[in-house]
Order: C-alpha cells, then sequence, then structure tokens
C-alpha cells in the first residue's frame, strides 16, 4: 500500500517537475546541439551554492523556517549542474569519436549479412552515418546491384 502510493505520487512529481526552468536547460544541455554547453553551465552551479550559502546565513539569523527547503532545492539544483558538465563532455566525446549519427545516408561500411543460398555474402546499407560516410552512394563500382557487396 505504501510503496504504492509513493511510486503514484513520483510519478506525478516527475510529470510536474519535468518542465521546471532548471530541468528544462538540461535537457536542453542533453541535446546534441547543447552538449558543447554542459561545462560553461558548471559555473551555474556556483550561483546555486551561493544563494544555498546565503539562505543559510539568513535561517541562522533567526530567519523563517520555509528557507530551510529553499536552500535544500538550490543545494539540488547546484548538485545537478555539477553532474551536467562531465556528462556532457563524456556524450560530446562519444558523438566526436565516429559513433553513429542520426543523420540520413548511406554507409560506407556496410553491414554483412549472412550468406545467402547463392553463396555470396550481401551487405544492407545502414541508415545512419556521418558526412565521411555518406561517399558510399558515389563509388557504384565497389557494390553490385542494390547494394549487394559480393566477396
Amino acid at each position: 500500500m505504501m510503496l504504492r502510493t509513493s511510486v503514484a505520487l513520483s510519478a506525478r512529481g516527475y510529470g510536474v517537475l519535468r518542465y521546471a526552468p532548471t530541468n528544462l536547460l538540461i535537457n536542453a544541455i542533453r541535446t546534441r546541439r547543447g552538449m558543447k554547453c554542459g561545462v560553461p553551465a558548471m559555473l551555474l552551479a556556483g550561483v546555486y551554492f551561493y544563494a544555498a550559502a546565503t539562505c543559510t546565513t539568513i535561517i541562522n539569523d533567526d530567519g523563517p523556517g520555509w528557507l530551510h527547503l529553499l536552500a535544500l532545492l538550490f543545494a539540488w539544483n547546484a548538485l545537478k549542474f555539477i553532474w551536467v558538465g562531465p556528462v556532457s563532455l563524456v556524450l560530446l566525446v562519444h558523438h566526436r569519436c565516429g559513433r553513429p549519427h542520426p543523420h540520413v545516408g548511406v554507409c560506407e561500411v556496410a553491414t554483412v549479412a549472412p550468406i545467402v543460398s547463392d553463396g555470396a555474402r550481401t551487405a544492407a546499407p545502414q541508415e545512419h552515418g556521418c558526412r565521411r560516410r555518406r561517399v558510399a552512394a558515389s563509388r557504384p563500382w565497389r557494390y553490385g546491384k542494390m547494394g549487394d557487396v559480393t566477396v
């Protein structure tokens, strides 16, 4: 009973918090176009830590108790922005090192399919690839009919 309630509340909370400004910014950084902004976004963590420290200073000087919640929120957002920097660097290196890109094109290095009945191996062109792999369509002498490669 309690687990079911907890799961239901967390699902509703995710639906609401998905549109929080920091979560929208982190989702924008995780896109391929925004990955280069991951390290500069780590500077926002300093601003959030400063805001959390200011809140705790006000709390220590007999401030209102609801600032505890605000200080916790600022510290949590700071930790999120500290984490997004290294993650975006890893993803950026992953994409820049020749991993498949979502571009549409014919891949030069085709995947070899199993041997068919006539003894020839066939290769199906892949639907991804970066700029250097799109030259496959301009080299018809390497491929047989319909993109098949015979070995």
